[in-house]
């Protein structure tokens, strides 16, 4: 797993990436740490202990490292934290409130 790219070791990317998405596909899934993002716009929804309450893990998932990334490689991005953990974050209402205020402004930028 350990693959080099201009100087840069990928052994943690690497890692995290095979871990989520198992060895098969994560050769075919671009890390978002190494690859540039698509110019899609992107909504981050962020919430308490994301990875277990790893910060450097952080980068990997809805981070507001991660959209400051996306903001620095111009890539429309809007980063929302919602009250909630990891594991209850789909019967949240902040997320509920968050989508519904989120999502129509995202369709609209992707259809512009």
């Amino acid at each position: 797993l350990l693959h080099v790219g201009r100087n840069k070791p990928r052994w943690l990317t690497d890692t995290v990436m095979a871990s989520v998405w198992g060895e098969s596909w994560a050769t075919q899934i671009p890390s978002p740490v190494q690859h540039k993002p698509p110019t899609l716009p992107h909504l981050l929804v962020g919430n308490r202990h994301e990875v277990f309450g790893l910060p450097w893990l952080d980068i990997f998932f809805c981070s507001e490292q991660y959209h400051s990334r996306l903001l620095a490689s111009g890539v429309p991005s809007v980063y929302r934290r919602v009250d909630s953990d990891h594991w209850n974050i789909l019967a949240s209402q902040s997320l509920k409130e968050t989508l519904r205020d989120e999502l129509p402004k995202l369709i609209k930028a992707y259809s512009s």
